[in-house]
């Protein structure tokens, strides 16, 4: 078999298929990212009577969460590129678990924005990290079909958290829904640093076949470095950039306020 033809089953039995259990461990923590994030719009009716906010002050703290969480998209990518992906993601793994919890502590609308902001920021570590994972474990020929599989976390965690949050509000409180929310992600986080995951090279469930499978294609183009302002030259940039414009607000609305 060649390393750029498509492999048969019975080529893939023989590489390996680790890769896709590292697929299923960010399709996971993509799954809980969605239900903590998603928790708010679902809890706000009994926030509203324990915290005391209006309208309003439920928009600000949308928008404290929004503004961090734009904030974290802008460097946890060039801090995924640097430090290990293993400790990032493991990192913002506990940091959005932690902050998910401290929404329990919270008694006043400033307090329960601040600990939005936090979450924000961290959970935005999430979608980078998981790129650049699935360009580590897999070849081009793979990654999109990775990135769609653990995409699908997202509409998952939009299904289970109403299905589940609004009940486990009910018999045990809002502020317990969120340290069990956040509790979650320590699950995650055992199985990632602990039991499954290393770099493709050290791992030993990961076969000398598979490993050349990963590195198949990397050698097609020599990397560079591309500013950002020369990508604004292209108009494939300005394309995504209008479609993320127009679409956005649209999901975000539906996220936070649809639920309430």
């Amino acid at each position: 078999m060649k390393m750029t033809d498509k492999p048969s089953i019975a080529d893939q039995t023989a590489i390996g298929r680790y890769r896709w259990t590292i697929c299923a461990l960010i399709f996971f923590a993509t799954t809980i990212h969605y239900m903590d994030r998603q928790m708010l719009g679902l809890l706000a009716p009994l926030l509203q009577k324990d915290i005391g906010w209006d309208q309003v002050q439920y928009a600000q703290t949308v928008m404290v969460f929004t503004v961090a969480y734009a904030a974290g998209l802008a460097i946890f990518g060039r801090i995924a590129d640097r430090v290990s992906t293993r400790l990032v993601y493991g990192g913002r793994m506990v940091a959005w678990s932690l902050a998910a919890m401290f929404h329990a502590l919270a008694t006043t609308v400033p307090g329960f924005a601040a600990v939005r902001g936090l979450l924000g920021f961290s959970e935005a570590a999430n979608f980078p990290v998981a790129i650049r994972t699935t360009a580590i474990w897999f070849p081009k020929k793979e990654r999109a079909l990775a990135t769609g599989l653990w995409n699908m976390g997202a509409t998952v965690g939009g299904i289970v958290a109403p299905a589940f949050v609004p009940i486990a509000a009910v018999m045990w409180g809002w502020r317990t829904t969120f340290v069990a929310g956040g509790a979650v992600g320590f699950v995650w986080l055992a199985a990632w640093l602990l039991l499954l995951y290393r770099p493709p090279a050290q791992h030993p469930s990961v076969s000398k076949q598979e490993l050349d499978y990963f590195n198949s294609d990397r050698s097609e183009s020599a990397e560079r470095s591309v500013s950002w302002l020369s990508a604004l030259r292209y108009r494939e940039t300005w394309a995504f950039i209008l479609g993320k414009l127009l679409t956005d607000p649209v999901w975000w609305f539906y996220l936070f306020w649809l639920p309430k």
